[in-house]
């Protein structure tokens, strides 16, 4: 997530990762920049069923880009990869 200012605010993030089975603000709103992406990255690939080429689909971002930030956050994933296949 991209914003002008030095902090995303909800109004930043699209309107699906606004609904009511998202993060409540209040809790995002105090999340460091880091902590913000693992949450949203966490909560998108169950939406997807870890199906990682569809979260990566969803968050604009090459597949590539996502496993790197995966790995760097420290995300823990399913054992298949939302397809139905193992990893």
């Amino acid at each position: 997530m991209l914003c002008r200012g030095e902090v995303i605010d909800i109004r930043h993030l699209p309107q699906e990762m606004r609904s009511s089975h998202a993060t409540p603000v209040d809790t995002l709103s105090s999340l460091s920049l880091s902590a913000m992406e693992k949450v949203m990255i966490t909560e998108i690939l169950k939406r997807h069923g870890g199906n990682r080429k569809r979260t990566a689909a969803e968050l604009e971002i090459h597949p590539s880009t996502l496993f790197r930030k995966i790995r760097s956050l420290g995300i823990t994933v399913p054992d298949t990869d939302g397809r139905g296949k193992k990893r």
